[in-house]
């Protein structure tokens, strides 16, 4: 699984203690899940294939995760503001006639990415407020890539603006 987009401290909360305890969390967080998956699988993850699955991604051993080939690729998290209090479908329906798929078909379930398009992958969730709703998107692309145009066109299509 993948950790979701993560959202910002308070303002009021903002101090240098605060953030040198989420750096550090930052840093712990994949590794002690890396330690619990390989802890708590390792009675069973023998019987795994150790064929490689239609993603750069594969299960083998206590490599859980890591590229198989040496593709390097950048993930991007973007906050998105609607004041329209439009939703994460509204911006999965409109990339769609961009070129952007739906992932359905992987192996072992549920996919981590909402969308794919030319090597890139999209993950979108949505922050619902009283006045407004904010959507955080993960974008897992090559580094020799640019971020996306269609992206940035729906956004400002749906009246989106990017924050920091």
């Amino acid at each position: 699984l993948t950790m979701q987009p993560s959202r910002p401290l308070p303002p009021n909360y903002q101090r240098p203690s605060a953030q040198r305890k989420l750096a550090l969390a930052r840093w712990l967080q994949p590794l002690i899940r890396s330690w619990a998956r390989s802890w708590y699988s390792r009675k069973w993850r023998h019987l795994l294939p150790l064929e490689k699955s239609n993603s750069t991604f594969f299960r083998l051993g206590d490599n859980w995760g890591r590229s198989r080939d040496k593709k390097l690729l950048d993930k991007v998290e973007t906050r998105w503001l609607s004041e329209k209090k439009l939703g994460r479908s509204d911006v999965l329906v409109a990339l769609l006639p961009l070129g952007w798929k739906i992932i359905t078909d992987v192996e072992g379930g549920q996919s981590e990415w909402d969308m794919e398009r030319d090597g890139m992958r999209l993950l979108v969730a949505q922050e619902l407020f009283a006045e407004y709703s904010i959507i955080l998107t993960r974008l897992e692309m090559p580094r020799e890539c640019e971020y996306p145009e269609s992206l940035v066109k729906v956004m400002d299509d749906l009246n989106m603006k990017k924050i920091k």
